[in-house]
């Protein structure tokens, strides 16, 4: 898998943890992908189908927490073998994540309720055709993913300034070696 991050030290379970959430995504959205993700959707089921080329041979101790943003980036990396720091930002982005806060394109288009049914296949594709846009948390946010073992355990939505929170509380223990990230020609 290409998938560049500069870590301070290496995470075994990084790789098989993103193809982990991918698998997720997949199970959630399903064939229901919108026309124009088209090449993400093949990123995400060509990153679920490595899962088991990358998984390490064994787990540390202890939980692996993530941000992935919406399109797979990947924002916090942390080690945490008490689970404290886990459980302190599940809590935190759980008890701080407003409804009106979900991104779920132009709101005056949909009006000022989203049709809280079962989103079955052809629900979607309807949906999909009449707005533009799939009404999928899992496509609109930035995620807070905790790993146990070989074990999702938890994932919670995110705001843009829960992420900016916790990537400012949690600078000097994020493995995301971010100055090897900004000396990229890209960035210059």
């Amino acid at each position: 898998m290409n998938y560049w991050l500069p870590l301070k030290k290496p995470v075994p379970e990084f790789y098989y943890d993103l193809a982990t959430w991918c698998e997720h995504l997949l199970a959630i959205i399903g064939p229901s992908f919108p026309p124009y993700l088209k090449k993400f959707e093949e990123e995400v089921r060509n990153r679920a189908a490595q899962k088991e080329n990358v998984r390490p041979p064994f787990f540390s101790e202890g939980f692996r927490i993530y941000i992935f943003d919406h399109r797979l980036g990947t924002q916090l990396v942390l080690l945490d073998p008490t689970g404290k720091t886990a459980q302190w930002c599940h809590r935190f982005v759980h008890g701080n994540f407003r409804v009106d806060q979900y991104v779920y394109g132009d709101g005056e288009l949909i009006g000022p309720q989203i049709p809280c049914e079962h989103w079955d296949h052809a629900f979607l594709k309807e949906f999909i055709n009449s707005y533009g846009f799939a009404p999928i948390d899992e496509l609109g946010h930035s995620w807070l993913v905790v790993f146990e073992g070989d074990s999702l355990d938890r994932w919670r939505p995110i705001a843009p300034w829960q992420v900016a929170f916790l990537l400012m509380k949690f600078r000097n223990k994020t493995l995301i070696n971010w100055s090897e990230i900004l000396k990229d020609s890209r960035y210059k």
